[in-house]
């Protein structure tokens, strides 16, 4: 594929969710209609042993990584999702 932009991603809907069980279904719903997919990144700024913060990523997003120290060659799906 030559270096064209990815395409334009519609962003999910915006709602108040009763957890983030419920949140993250739902944008992942959306994500894979529009061929992608999202997955938790971290959890952070835990309080009573509960996160209170998730980074979500998309799951085509950074770059295919480069090394000449490898020996197999395979596929990737890397295709730098600017969905962050």
């Amino acid at each position: 594929m030559p270096n064209s932009p990815p395409p334009a991603l519609l962003p999910p809907p915006e709602g108040i969710f009763r957890s983030f069980d419920d949140l993250l279904s739902s944008v992942q719903r959306v994500a894979k209609d529009q061929g992608y997919g999202v997955v938790k990144l971290r959890a952070s700024n835990y309080r009573d042993g509960k996160p209170t913060r998730y980074d979500l990523v998309c799951d085509r997003g950074g770059v295919k990584y480069n090394s000449t120290a490898k020996k197999r060659n395979p596929s990737t799906r890397k295709v730098d999702c600017p969905w962050r």
